[in-house]
């Protein structure tokens, strides 16, 4: 792994729901706080790494769009990518 790829996870590691929220809003996604802190819990509880794993980020975002809806999965989807690359 780079050291690139390790920034990106330990800045996943330390995202608030606040900050979610400010990247949310960079990209016109509409995320309640309620919502923020339920996909930073979720994002915590998995493993950072796994967010550079299609498959497993895949089904990451199937149970954000269960606590946002497919809309905003799909947008976070969109943001992620960009970071990762």
């Amino acid at each position: 792994m780079n050291v690139l790829h390790q920034m990106v996870i330990q800045k996943i590691k330390a995202t608030t729901p606040e900050e979610l929220i400010t990247y949310a809003k960079q990209y016109d996604i509409t995320l309640s706080m309620q919502q923020a802190k339920k996909v930073v819990k979720l994002i915590k509880q998995t493993n950072p790494e796994d967010i550079y794993d299609n498959t497993k980020r895949r089904k990451l975002l199937k149970k954000i769009a269960v606590i946002t809806n497919i809309k905003v999965a799909k947008q976070l989807n969109e943001m992620f990518n960009k970071y990762l690359k």
